[in-house]
């Protein structure tokens, strides 16, 4: 196939060499597929010639997902990024790949549409990555996380054969595969393109915050909440030491109530308001409603910057996503006071799923690594709570260490043998998650 674009100079390469982890290897070449054939015939060329190969769209990852290996090739899918289809009576989109999430639903916004599925990352991660790493987001306690909002998918193997599933497939079929696909962090299959759900904007939703003088207080009133049969759309929480910095930054002039507090940001559209309220004064909270949509809207402006904030106190980032059940969140802040006691630790989360964002920040390479070293004991703790050790962003290279703490070596060489059978020569994203 003639006349796709290729390109091997120094730009291009070290522009395709790291994702946010900064870890960097050199790709050998670079190519830009601007269709489903176009990706689907590099692939099999690649696969042919028996070249290792990996599928980069965004590059937004914080796990080294999208890190090249050693005599590796890149396939860029930025420029598969259109809309091929909204159906407003199915609420069904197809698009491709490399679509980014915000630019999506910029799109969809027109018909009063959305693609729920919504990171914190939306305005630069591409729909691909997220079902990829079958990500989370804002509004998963309401919506479920990336899977639920996949309805078909239109995937490449390893050796350059397309696939359809569910329903892009005419018979609705290859589920099985479907599933595979997403959560596989592009190690099984290249996703081309992707039939999405969609929900209609609520316009009648309302954004509001929860304050706390305390922790326990705040995981006390989210805990009953939930349990209460309350759904919110979104559901945040910021811990204190994050609120501070914000303020510092005069970032929360338009919320001086949430000063020195700790938070809990939520979006609902409901009859169930007063059972919020009657639990947030039960528990000795504060409750902060808003008359003007825009004012209280534009709390989740505030969520979005929380991660670029982080880089006022530190130079370096280690940005681990770990989720626990929701019951025992305090808990896991209980156990995590000890590294708290030795490092500069920020977090905040999705408070409908357990699902955290813990923010180590460094300074330089030593701090880094000691850092690091301490991983392993945060990761035991969340197991030991029945949790995860990644929430949405995968384990990549960064994790691929500390796999064995929460899978037995059994389930392992399962997933290893799982890779095996659908990528032979082990040519795609080779050893991500784990080696082989």
């Amino acid at each position: 196939m003639k006349n796709i674009e290729y390109k091997d100079d120094i730009s291009t390469l070290v522009c395709n060499s790291f994702d946010s982890t900064q870890k960097k290897e050199l790709p050998l070449g670079v190519y830009f597929p601007k269709t489903s054939q176009e990706l689907a015939y590099i692939v099999k060329e690649l696969a042919t010639a028996q070249k290792k190969f990996l599928i980069r769209a965004a590059g937004s990852g914080f796990v080294g997902g999208v890190v090249p290996g050693k005599k590796c090739y890149v396939i860029s899918v930025e420029k598969m990024n259109k809309v091929l289809s909204v159906n407003k009576t199915t609420k069904r989109a197809t698009v491709e790949c490399g679509i980014v999430n915000g630019e999506l639903n910029a799109i969809l916004k027109k018909e009063n549409l959305t693609f729920t599925p919504d990171p914190a990352s939306k305005d630069f991660s591409s729909v691909g990555g997220n079902i990829s790493n079958n990500s989370g987001g804002l509004n998963t306690r309401k919506f479920g996380v990336t899977r639920e909002s996949v309805r078909g998918l239109k995937l490449i193997t390893p050796n350059g054969d397309i696939i359809l599933t569910g329903e892009m497939h005419p018979n609705n079929e290859n589920l099985i595969i479907q599933h595979l696909a997403i959560g596989s962090e592009g190690t099984l299959y290249v996703i081309a393109e992707a039939m999405v759900s969609l929900q209609t904007i609520d316009a009648e939703a309302e954004s509001f915050i929860i304050t706390t003088e305390n922790r326990i207080e705040l995981f006390d009133i989210i805990n009953k909440v939930l349990s209460a049969g309350v759904v919110p759309e979104t559901f945040e929480f910021i811990e204190k030491p994050i609120i501070e910095l914000l303020q510092k930054n005069g970032k929360l002039d338009a919320y001086p109530q949430v000063f020195h507090k700790f938070i809990a940001l939520i979006k609902y559209s409901g009859a169930n308001i007063k059972i919020i309220e009657d639990i947030v004064t039960a528990q000795n909270g504060k409750i902060i409603r808003f008359e003007d949509k825009k004012i209280g809207n534009a709390i989740w402006d505030i969520r979005r910057d929380i991660s670029q904030t982080l880089y006022g106190v530190g130079k370096i980032k280690i940005n681990e996503d770990i989720s626990v059940p929701i019951d025992t969140l305090n808990l896991f802040f209980e156990g995590l006071e000890k590294l708290k006691e030795q490092f500069n630790i920020y977090c905040f989360g999705h408070a409908g799923d357990g699902n955290i964002h813990v923010n180590i920040m460094v300074n330089d390479e030593k701090e880094k690594k000691v850092a690091e070293k301490a991983l392993y004991d945060l990761f035991s703790l969340v197991v030991s709570l029945k949790g995860t050790i990644t929430g949405e962003h995968g384990v990549g290279t960064s994790k691929r260490d500390y796999f064995h703490i929460e899978h037995s070596q059994n389930e392992i060489e399962v997933m290893k043998n799982i890779k095996r059978f659908v990528d032979k020569n082990a040519l795609l994203n080779k050893d991500k998650i784990f080696e082989i």
